[in-house]
């Protein structure tokens, strides 16, 4: 998942993600690690997500393959 976070001073503007199986878990994962959170490492918590889901709620869209 360090792949997906931004570089430190950077934030996330806009991201698409494209999956055939969409687990919920990981999308949360996704989105915590995209927001890149506010220290050096990142924080896999509940706040942590939430905090995320507010941010990223207009710049990320997830798209999942139906029927597969």
């Amino acid at each position: 998942m360090e792949l997906f976070r931004p570089p430190p001073g950077f934030r996330t503007s806009a991201a698409i993600a494209t999956t055939y199986c969409a687990d919920l878990i990981a999308c949360v994962a996704l989105l915590t690690t995209l927001d890149g959170g506010d220290g050096e490492t990142v924080e896999y918590t509940r706040i942590a997500a939430l905090r995320a889901l507010e941010r990223l709620r207009e710049n990320v869209r997830i798209v999942a393959h139906a029927n597969r």
